[in-house]
């Protein structure tokens, strides 16, 4: 059982070197991605007044902070879970490695009479939360990169609808790149 002892050890000092050098060099979270914004003297055009232009930009931009906002807290959810699941296999290495015994000589079979009832049940505890915790933390991983490219998908709707404004010929294309842009971002 030494061989477990020196396991569980060292799967003990590799999870506080990670949860340690991820807390000090990993950002675990990804700020949001910044828009271009009309230029500091956009009073709209003869077109269309920036007071009709700004409420859609400023929903457009709500909505991707918000999306961005659930793909940090998604991220932090993938993160612990790792860091959990991990420990989790670390204690049950632990645990088997100061209650377990060897197998006989023989080769009929694990010995379970030194491996209290109480240790057996905790391994079972440790081992289904250790699976819980790694598939958790895939499904959080998925959803915190799909909202990250949302956020990423409604910084591109942002600026073109930007660009489309700046470039508009009628007071109908700059409704239309308005219209364009609150039909992409509510599709987020």
């Amino acid at each position: 059982m030494n061989g477990f002892k020196i396991t569980s050890l060292f799967l003990l000092v590799l999870f506080l070197g990670w949860l340690g050098f991820s807390v000090a060099h990993y950002s675990i979270l990804r700020p949001a991605p910044s828009i271009v914004q009309p230029s500091n003297g956009f009073e709209g055009s003869s077109l269309l007044p920036a007071s009709e232009i700004q409420p859609h930009i400023e929903h457009a931009r709500s909505k991707m902070l918000a999306v961005n906002g659930h793909g940090q807290a998604f991220s932090l959810a993938d993160n612990v879970a790792a860091w959990l699941g991990f420990l989790c296999t670390a204690t049950v290495t632990l645990i088997l490695g100061y209650f377990g015994r060897r197998a006989p000589a023989d080769g009929a079979g694990a010995d379970l009479s030194g491996l209290p009832l109480r240790m057996a049940r905790v391994i079972g505890v440790l081992a289904a939360l250790a699976a819980v915790l790694t598939a958790a933390g895939a499904l959080a991983k998925n959803q915190a990169r799909d909202d990250y490219q949302k956020a990423d998908s409604a910084r591109n709707y942002i600026n073109a609808a930007v660009s489309d404004l700046s470039a508009a010929k009628s007071e109908r294309e700059a409704r239309d790149a308005l219209d364009q842009l609150d039909l992409q971002i509510g599709r987020l």
